[in-house]
């Protein structure tokens, strides 16, 4: 007991405030969604560049493929400049091609670039290029001419440095908008919790403003949630009002059945006091 207030106090751990309750819940839902968007954002930056890259190669592949021409019953590939200026945007790449005839051989281009596995006049296939990573695209085209028949193979690929780091741009940009989304529903839950536990403080503040003696309901607006509470303390204000009421008719009843015999004992006293032989 604390001996200045003459109240209880519990030695044990206190259990969690409902704000806290409130705001760890909260807390949590809001870093799973956290999550879930971060592996979101990070797959859509992904799929970004990938997208905007892979235009690229089949840009300058299709310019490729379309500067092909047949001279003398032979493929003559007269390599554009546009082409290359499309592979240029990814200026850390290191950029590959190979134009391969109809027999396998290389007409242009590295030897070293790998043939897809795929017959699709358009592909894109992954691979390796000096030891790096590397995304490739394959165009196919067709020639039926008196003195050439056959399909020329156009392959034009890069390494990915380039769109690896605009995927983790994307991602980051992401990131930023989240953290600041984040920031203001952390706030806006906090408003949200302090506004929702307010009518607990209106009854708290209630009931330490009454006279002790004061044991009437309380008459204070709560919503509808907090019914029950106000409605228990109410009932047992009632009971506490009627055991002190039954309380003080005992003490009422005692004192004035005590009275008629105390006085007739001092009667009895003064008589007694007042002779001379006892």
């Amino acid at each position: 007991m604390n001996r200045a207030t003459g109240i209880l106090t519990r030695t044990t751990r206190q259990p969690l405030s409902l704000a806290a309750r409130l705001f760890i819940a909260i807390g949590l839902i809001l870093l799973t969604g956290g999550i879930v968007v971060t592996i979101a954002a990070l797959g859509y930056g992904q799929q970004a560049a990938r997208d905007a890259f892979d235009r690229l190669l089949v840009g300058a592949a299709t310019q490729i493929s379309a500067s092909i021409s047949i001279v003398d019953g032979e493929p003559l590939v007269d390599l554009p400049t546009t082409a290359l200026g499309l592979l240029a945007l990814a200026r850390r790449d290191r950029i590959a091609y190979r134009v391969i005839g109809p027999k396998g051989d290389t007409l242009t281009g590295y030897d070293a670039v790998p043939v897809p596995q795929a017959h699709d006049d358009i592909s894109f296939f992954d691979g390796r290029f000096t030891g790096a990573p590397a995304r490739y695209v394959a165009v196919r085209r067709h020639f039926a001419d008196r003195g050439f028949s056959g399909t020329v193979t156009t392959i034009v690929g890069h390494t990915t440095i380039a769109r690896e780091a605009l995927a983790w741009d994307i991602a980051r940009n992401a990131w930023g908008l989240l953290g600041a989304a984040g920031l203001g529903m952390v706030a806006l839950a906090a408003f949200s919790i302090r506004s929702a536990l307010h009518p607990l403080r209106r009854i708290g503040n209630d009931l330490l403003e009454r006279d002790p003696k004061d044991l009437t309901p309380i008459d204070v607006a709560v919503p509808r949630e907090l019914h029950a509470i106000a409605s228990a303390i109410n009932r047992f204000m009632v009971r506490l009002n009627r055991q002190i009421y039954g309380m003080q008719n005992l003490i009422s009843d005692s004192a004035h059945q005590l009275r008629t015999p105390i006085a007739a004992l001092r009667a009895q006293a003064d008589l007694c006091s007042r002779r001379d032989r006892p």
